[in-house]
């Protein structure tokens, strides 16, 4: 029974004190600030300034100093407009409150194609 318990209850623990920590980060995102998610900004997000949206393709073109890239928005991309430079709590936003010139942060849905975006966080300064 020990020898059981060794070898398949400490995995399956590890495992769920994993999905709790993603879940946990999933259920928060939308209230971290623009670039400061732990673990994610920098890494596995990208960072610039939008500077084309093609509304009837869903797809956002954001460049930063060394590369421009296009982003497709899918029915699941999560869009929030942060407000934390103005000390405002933040928005759940549209594709229609993008603009372009806007700051943005962008996490990839799969991070080996950079294709599609699973959240965008949008800084609104006003």
């Amino acid at each position: 029974m020990i020898r059981w318990t060794t070898r398949f209850a400490l995995p399956l623990v590890a495992s769920l004190c994993l999905a709790t920590t993603a879940q946990a980060q999933q259920a928060t995102e939308r209230y971290i600030p623009l670039g400061q998610s732990p673990g994610l900004s920098s890494r596995y997000t990208y960072m610039g300034q939008i500077v084309r949206i093609d509304a009837a393709a869903r797809t956002v073109t954001v460049g930063n100093a060394d590369t421009t890239r296009t982003i497709a928005l899918t029915e699941h991309t999560k869009i929030w407009l942060d407000r934390s430079a103005t000390r405002q709590t933040t928005l759940i936003g549209r594709l229609e409150d993008l603009q372009p010139g806007q700051r943005i942060e962008i996490k990839y849905e799969d991070y080996a194609t950079k294709d599609r975006a699973a959240w965008i966080k949008a800084a609104v300064v006003r």
